[in-house]
């Protein structure tokens, strides 16, 4: 999974002109969603299978 980043105060879309980013931990069978928590700090991520769904929550590093 990579994010794209744009720098503090730019334009949203700029994010899509950086070099993209390999997140840590995102290893899924098949990776469904993924949210950031209110303070950017940690993500949660969401598999489809296999059942039942576990949610996982990484700290961004």
């Amino acid at each position: 999974m990579y994010e794209f980043r744009a720098a503090p105060g730019a334009a949203f879309e700029t994010a899509f002109a950086a070099l993209p980013v390999s997140l840590t931990d995102t290893v899924e069978g098949q990776g469904e969603a993924i949210e950031y928590d209110s303070t950017g700090t940690s993500y949660y991520t969401m598999s489809e299978s296999p059942s039942p769904f576990k949610l996982k929550r990484v700290v961004r590093q």
